[in-house]
């Protein structure tokens, strides 16, 4: 079902951000704008490695971690919202987003929010 998983970090400057990563040699693999530094997310990837940036007001900082899953197929990531999750635990309806195919989010109960999803 869980094919791989990716840190979601918080940033209040995406550029700088995206900056310090590429730093290290992480290419941009996406961003939800044109100008990546305008983005509310993106992905930088180094070989099998990769990290996921949204941006966050300044004024209200990350209240706890995050984490992209990525799931082997659609009936996989339908199989977890419908049956697997108890209820209470999905705090994103499962819908189409600017950066998958399908996804939602559930808590976990670490308090950490976990993001499923397909491939587009």
């Amino acid at each position: 079902m869980f094919v791989e998983n990716a840190p979601v970090l918080p940033t209040g400057d995406m550029g700088e951000s995206i900056g310090f990563w590429r730093g290290f040699g992480l290419m941009l693999m996406f961003s939800d704008a044109d100008e990546p530094s305008m983005s509310t997310h993106a992905t930088l990837t180094s070989g099998g490695f990769s990290i996921h940036l949204e941006q966050r007001d300044a004024d209200k900082p990350a209240t706890g971690h995050a984490v992209r899953v990525l799931v082997s197929d659609r009936d996989a990531l339908l199989s977890l919202y419908d049956k697997v999750l108890p209820p209470g635990k999905i705090t994103g309806q499962i819908a189409e987003r600017s950066w998958t195919r399908l996804g939602f989010s559930f808590a976990s109960p670490e308090g950490a929010e976990i993001h499923c999803y397909i491939d587009k």
